[in-house]
């Protein structure tokens, strides 16, 4: 089950399954059924798998499912660190979090203050202190090499 959530969570924002303005969770949750069933998926796990993608991003409900709300912060934990500042980076131009390079520093930093209040577990807690530390590291050597930020 958590294999398949993990697989197939963000499929509303790739072709064919993406729909303009449309929450790519939801679209993940229409879709989901159809895919795993013809894989042979055990059918009685897919609310699960669902409310695992309902509630995996960080500004989602956390479900009361002992499944999802540990895949809420795992994917919420991949929103920081150094991992999360390759993801923010990697989108610049291409998405609202980066339009531009001065937006994505300004995204990593508020999602540096944010997200590890978002967090469930005491140990994915651990584990943002962490990537909170990295995040701030590169943030302040990134301004102290860029005048503040103002030369990126």
């Amino acid at each position: 089950m958590l294999f398949a959530t993990a697989f197939l969570h963000d499929i509303g924002v790739f072709k064919p399954y993406v729909i303009e303005g449309a929450e790519h969770s939801k679209t993940a949750i229409d879709n989901i059924a159809s895919i795993l069933q013809p894989s042979g998926f055990p059918m009685e796990k897919i609310n699960d798998v669902k409310a695992s993608i309902k509630s995996h991003m960080f500004y989602a409900q956390i479900s009361k499912n002992d499944i999802a709300r540990i895949f809420h912060d795992a994917d919420t934990l991949d929103f920081l660190g150094n991992i999360g500042i390759t993801r923010i980076i990697s989108l610049t131009t291409r998405h609202r979090w980066a339009t531009d390079l001065t937006t994505a520093l300004t995204t990593i930093e508020k999602f540096n203050r944010e997200l590890p209040e978002t967090l469930i577990f005491k140990s994915s807690k651990e584990i943002a202190n962490k990537r909170v530390q990295e995040t701030a590291h590169f943030i302040q050597s990134i301004k102290a090499e860029s005048k503040e930020g103002l030369a990126l």
